[in-house]
């Protein structure tokens, strides 16, 4: 129960005797009639509306609600809730009424669907290809049209389901919209009735015409994909005729006109399947010559390598021959030095013999 409580007064559970809302005494011996019919443990808890409201709109208050009082019932065994309609006053006779028909063998309470608004987006093209399906609209959509109807079963969050979303739209384009319906649906903000939720997402279910309650799941051991979801709905739809002939030849011209159509369709799906085979064989060529001049450029490189390493081996040789002459012109030069003093000295000796000499042959004279 949701109510405003201005005395902040917080009553969790029915075990409670205090009254703790001057128009509502919640008491057990105040809910009678119940005993022994059911099995069923009902607990009974007041939140505070102004604190918690958002969660009442959860469960399918509503946001613009003038008088912010709501009561819902929620069966967590069967995963499942019901709230009280907005059009009935939380009192004590309308929640014990409320109990009663939750706790009933045959309840005449129908489980409430907490779904989003319907999407509009005029601005996108695709979205008139792809239409978005909510709780409030899967009935007319889905159910209750006259054409074939292939539903994505999809969640935000879910990356899979966003790869899928051009292979969607590319199936909403090729498929004639006189005959079939390109749904998707949100569950992590719509609910559906059990019979029509999945187990894991992103899953496709296709609906066909006048057969919607033999529904088909595509495989979940085939790959998603243009070609594949084409053969899946050519194998299970069935005719569509929207202006209801008389005759069996217009329902005829309708399935050869259907099957032409389709025909056409894989035909182009074919081309371009060719096409992308010739671009792939022509990647591969050139892929391959890539490889090709990579090897050679490889074997450039361990070329050039090699005379690097042999230039560094002859860099090393020059470097020790350098140092070798070197080292030889160093001592040639010591050698020249030396030669240079001893001549100096053989000239000095020189000189002094000539002037003993002319001095010996002065005196002799």
């Amino acid at each position: 129960l949701f109510r405003s409580n201005h005395q902040d007064v917080l009553a969790p559970h029915i075990e409670e005797s205090k009254s703790v809302h001057p128009n509502i005494s919640f008491r057990i011996d105040n809910i009678t009639g119940l005993k022994c019919r059911t099995n069923k443990t009902l607990n009974l808890y007041l939140v505070d509306s102004n604190l918690f409201w958002n969660y009442a709109v959860r469960l399918g208050a509503s946001g613009s609600a003038p008088v912010k009082e709501f009561a819902a019932i929620v069966d967590l065994k069967e995963e499942s809730h019901y709230i009280l309609e907005e059009k009935q006053e939380v009192i004590k006779h309308t929640i014990e009424t409320f109990i009663q028909n939750f706790s009933t063998q045959y309840s005449p309470l129908r489980r409430h669907l907490v779904g989003s608004p319907p999407m509009h987006h005029p601005h996108h093209h695709e979205q008139h290809l792809v239409c978005d399906v909510t709780t409030a609209t899967f009935s007319q959509i889905v159910l209750w049209s006259k054409k074939n109807v292939v539903l994505l079963y999809f969640t935000p969050w879910c990356g899979f389901c966003t790869a899928l979303n051009h292979i969607v739209i590319q199936l909403a384009r090729l498929l004639p919209a006189n005959y079939f319906i390109v749904a998707r649906v949100n569950v992590a903000q719509n609910d559906l009735p059990w019979e029509f939720m999945v187990d894991y997402i992103p899953t496709i279910l296709f609906f066909p015409h006048c057969r919607k309650d033999r529904s088909v799941k595509f495989p979940e051991d085939k790959k998603i994909t243009l070609p594949n979801l084409l053969r899946f709905i050519l194998e299970h739809s069935t005719v569509v005729d929207l202006s209801e002939p008389t005759t069996h030849r217009h329902q005829g011209t309708a399935e050869q006109c259907k099957v032409s159509h389709l025909e056409n369709e894989i035909q182009r799906l074919r081309t371009e399947i060719g096409a992308l085979r010739q671009a792939q064989d022509y990647l591969a060529v050139r892929i391959s010559e890539a490889r090709k001049d990579e090897h050679k450029l490889k074997i450039e490189k361990q070329t050039l390598e090699e005379n690097n390493r042999a230039l560094l081996l002859h860099k090393l040789e020059l470097q020790a021959l350098y140092q070798h002459q070197t080292k030889q012109l160093g001592e040639m030069a010591e050698k020249l030095e030396e030669l240079a003093d001893a001549s100096e000295k053989l000239l000095e000796e020189n000189a002094l013999l000539k002037l003993l000499i002319a001095s010996m042959e002065e005196i002799g004279r």
